[in-house]
């Protein structure tokens, strides 16, 4: 019978764990039987994946970033701390100044990791599609892959 709605009730236990700073946060306890086994994780979060509320791990529900490219993984890392030292996401922008507080040696190795991530992006991307490019466009980006990476 597809398509005909069916009243479930489903009790679900929630479990209090508390905070850092006072007060509690309130966690669903899985109702989910699997295998023969009952789930029983704390969780944030129930999904609807099918007649009932089970937690990600019942359901097979991965994670967006765990079926993204490597490479969209550095470079959404290298944005990350872009943003931490208060710039703008994206290659297109400088690396920003050095925050008032921050420092040297901190704000040196964000600038290294944000380098490193973008250059692995880069080659990640460039292995990914080199059947796309000609052998000119892919000896350019080789050797100024190359001439960047001495540089250092």
């Amino acid at each position: 019978m597809a398509g005909q709605w069916e009243d479930i009730e489903q009790p679900t236990r929630l479990t209090y764990a508390p905070c850092h700073y006072g007060n509690k946060r309130p966690y669903f306890i899985c109702p989910g039987v699997v295998n023969g086994r009952a789930c029983g994780r704390r969780v944030g979060k129930l999904f609807s994946g099918g007649r009932y509320f089970l937690c990600r791990h019942c359901y097979n529900v991965a994670y967006t970033s765990q079926s993204e490219p490597r490479y969209d993984r550095m470079l959404r890392r290298a944005n990350k701390l872009r943003m931490e030292l208060g710039g703008g996401p994206g290659t297109a922008y400088w690396i920003a100044p050095k925050p008032k507080g921050m420092w040297q040696r901190t704000y040196q190795r964000k600038r290294f990791e944000i380098e490193w991530c973008e250059d692995q992006a880069n080659r990640l991307f460039i292995n990914r599609f080199r059947h796309v490019l000609s052998d000119n466009e892919l000896t350019m980006y080789l050797v100024e892959s190359t001439r960047a990476t001495h540089q250092q």
